[in-house]
């Protein structure tokens, strides 16, 4: 019985060098496989992760140019608005500026105008008609004095026809 089991065993132990040695072939042939295996995933997902990224990359390029844009616009308006504004504010200021003087060109002359009153008023208790008006107030720029001719009216004398004598 001995003999029969070593001799089971050696024959158990000759099957498995045989078969290890095949195992090992088939698993070096699978180990390779399945390294070519891997090497083709890991280059798909190499490149799929480069594609993928260089999409991302030119969406954000395509983003931040449409975002330049927008802001160069957007800057632009302001810098309009801005301008309009100046010019409406100008505007503005102008208009306050010559309202405010033709209210002091109107003071003055009613100012001017009180005064010649006074000076009338004053110059009457003189038994004086003569004021001077200034040459800016003239028609046409010389100094004018007020009463220093009395006015008189000319009454209109009815017109003469005058005769001609046709002569044949």
């Amino acid at each position: 019985m001995k003999n029969l089991v070593l001799v089971f065993l050696k024959k158990i132990s000759d099957t498995y060098i045989e078969d290890q040695s095949k195992w090992m072939e088939k698993m070096k042939s699978s180990q390779e496989e399945q390294g070519k295996a891997l090497e083709e995933a890991m280059y798909e997902y190499e490149k799929n992760i480069l594609f993928n990224h260089s999409i991302k990359e030119q969406q954000l390029l395509q983003n931040n140019k449409k975002l330049d844009e927008w802001n160069e616009c957007i800057e632009n308006a302001y810098e309009v608005q801005q301008e309009v504004l100046r010019q409406f504010e100008a505007k503005k200021r102008e208009k306050a500026n010559q309202v405010a003087n033709k209210n002091n060109e109107l003071l003055i002359a009613q100012n001017y105008i009180e005064k010649i009153k006074e000076a009338a008023t004053n110059k009457k208790q003189d038994s004086s008609k003569c004021f001077v008006y200034p040459a800016s107030s003239a028609p046409c720029g010389a100094c004018t004095s007020a009463g220093a001719v009395t006015p008189h009216r000319r009454y209109k004398e009815p017109r003469q026809k005058k005769e001609y004598s046709l002569c044949i």
